[in-house]
This record gives C-alpha cells, structure tokens and sequence, in this order.
C-alpha cells in the first residue's frame, strides 16, 4: 500500500475542544506578553522592589501583573468574557493614548508596527468573544 492511498483517520474531536484551543492560544499570548513587558522593563520592578517607583513603574508592573492574572483565568476558563472585553477596551485607549496628535505623518509611521499588533490582538480577542457568544447562543 503506497503512503498516497492510506488515510489517517482521527478520532472526532470532544466537545468544547476548540473553545479550550482558543483559551489556551489566549493565555499563551498574555504570558508571552508579560514576560516581555517583564524583561523590557527591568528597571521599573528594581524601582518597584527598591521602595523609589514612580507612577509608571507601578503602572508596568501592574500591566505585568494583569496580564498574568488573565492568563491563569483564560487558562482554566474562568470569566473570559469579561477578561477579553476589558482587555479590547484596554488595548483601544492605550492605541488612542499613544497616537501623535499632531498629525505628524513621521510620528504615526514609527508607531506603525506598535499599533497593528495591538489591533492583531484586540481581533483575536474579538475572534474569540464571537466563537463564545456563537456557542452560547447554539446552545
């Protein structure tokens, strides 16, 4: 029997399994997220651990923090809609706070590739809320 006529038959999947795929593929992307943001910002957790952080050395480690948190609840599906929610509202302010607003065509191209990740990641959040909201209006 040659490899071209042989199929592989695979069992069907179990139920919810590509709802856990989703889960997981979004608790890896905070985990990921938050080890960089961790390893970028090194001087705001030696701030953070030495007494002398500022606002923003609180907030990076807050992010750092978050993103954790949502990667354990995404992980073990607890309360992801509302996590993906405030995460898509998060990211949107956070892409509308860094926006030049002066117009400077020089200034929105360098921040270019900053912003379509975060609009890869507020799509994969909205991907996801609508596979949810799907199965729970299926159900």
């Amino acid at each position: 029997m040659s490899p071209s006529t042989t199929t592989l038959a695979l069992p069907p999947a179990s139920p919810g399994a590509g709802q856990r795929w989703g889960r997981m593929a979004m608790a890896s992307y905070f985990v990921v997220s938050a080890t960089l943001a961790a390893a970028a910002h090194r001087p705001s957790w030696h701030a953070v651990l030495g007494g002398s952080a500022g606002a923003m050395d609180w907030l990076l480690v807050l992010q750092v923090a978050a993103e954790a948190v949502s990667a354990l609840l995404f992980a073990t599906g607890r309360f992801v809609g509302v996590i993906a929610r405030a995460w898509v509202s998060y990211l949107v302010l956070r892409i509308g706070a860094a926006l030049p607003w002066d117009g400077s065509a020089d200034a929105i191209a360098a921040q270019g590739p900053w912003i379509m990740g975060q609009v890869a990641v507020i799509a994969s959040l909205l991907l996801y809320l609508a596979h949810q909201d799907r199965k729970e209006i299926d159900s």
